[in-house]
């Protein structure tokens, strides 16, 4: 249940910057429009460490968050002005807290060249992005890093050549942050939403339709890092991922083997 857009539209050279910005802004429209739903909570200040209460409004697309002022107007706040923030999404009845962290800007989650970990208090070219608070441990906190909702392609057409399809995505990033900053890279998935584009006989340009799925993870979790992070009951983890038939990259079940470290940190 928790669980900005950069387009790279390859068509023909002299008409590729515009029909990006044509594809983007409609679907930028549409995607604000659908999260308009603005919610009660607080935002935490880096430059002082003060809190503000008020009307919030976090849009998951675009990973943008609006805080409406006492006299009325609204601002937007970055990730570099914002310590922490939250508030109850009453639609999925659970209150939702976020953190800022320095992450880098050329990150290698994969490959040959990818990073074990990142350190957010000591990368030099990083910036402050948002990470929502997952779950909790007293030695370890798992956290959700969700780009903004950028286009990767263009679908295949069925039919008429008035019709296109273009698929736009989404990457969805756990990690476990430890008790030193470190960043963990443990689960990616990829959350595509597939939007078609339709002129009429006017020339105009509609979009309608949409498909969402997830894609396959391109970040597998392996046992070597989860027991590194739960070293304290690594055995008893191990156990319990064997008796319970326990897939450590489905999220759910990831999130019942952390439940179960804190039930055994707590007794």
């Amino acid at each position: 249940m928790r669980c900005a857009l950069i387009a790279a539209c390859l068509f023909h050279f002299f008409n590729a910057v515009g029909q990006k910005k044509e594809v983007l802004s409609k679907v930028e429209a549409d995607l604000i429009k659908e999260h308009t739903q603005w919610y009660e909570g607080s935002v935490q200040f880096f430059a002082d460490d003060s809190r503000i209460s008020g009307m919030i409004l976090f849009n998951d697309k675009t990973q943008l968050l609006t805080i409406k002022l006492e006299d009325g107007l609204s601002a937007v706040l970055r990730p570099k002005e914002i310590k922490s923030f939250e508030f109850f999404d009453k639609e999925n009845q659970l209150m939702r807290s976020f953190v800022s962290l320095n992450f880098p800007l050329e990150e290698s989650l994969t490959g040959e060249k990818k990073a074990q970990y990142y350190s957010t208090k000591t990368e030099a070219k990083a910036i402050p992005d948002f990470f929502e608070i997952i779950k909790q441990t007293k030695t370890f906190t798992l956290l959700c890093k969700t780009d903004p909702l950028h286009l990767i392609g263009k679908a295949k057409n069925r039919g008429s050549l008035y019709q296109k399809k273009y698929e736009f995505g989404q990457e969805v990033t756990l990690f476990f942050y430890d008790l030193k900053e470190n960043l963990y890279p443990a689960i990616r998935v990829t959350k595509i939403e597939t939007k078609e584009k339709t002129k009429n006989a006017k020339n105009s340009y509609y979009f309608f339709g949409r498909v969402s799925y997830i894609k396959k993870s391109d970040i597998i979790l392996d046992e070597k890092l989860l027991f590194k992070i739960m070293t304290k009951y690594s055995l008893k983890i191990r156990e319990y991922i064997n008796t319970n038939n326990i897939d450590i990259n489905d999220i759910d079940d990831l999130l019942k083997t952390i439940d179960y470290y804190n039930q055994l940190d707590g007794e």
